[in-house]
């Protein structure tokens, strides 16, 4: 079970895309191999808008992300 950064509710792992910071870069983790920490989220519309519009401090990454950042990770995932 994990966490969605988006919406918060608890799900199983394997319907949530996993991402890491990488030297202050999000980067989509779609094998969950990338070593270090990281976070989850639904690639629902509702929890990917939640996302970009969150405090900048993601709590399962124990990093602050800015929101330009999440915006730009965002964007690059809809476009793919």
């Amino acid at each position: 079970m994990r966490s969605c950064t988006g919406c918060n509710a608890r799900d199983v792992q394997s319907s949530l895309a996993r991402f890491t910071l990488v030297v202050g870069r999000l980067v989509w983790d779609g094998g969950r191999r990338r070593p270090g920490r990281g976070a989850y989220l639904h690639l629902r519309p509702d929890c990917v808008e939640a996302f970009a519009r969150r405090k900048p401090f993601l709590r399962s990454l124990r990093a602050s992300v800015p929101r330009a950042e999440r915006e730009r990770f965002v964007a690059e995932r809809s476009l793919s």
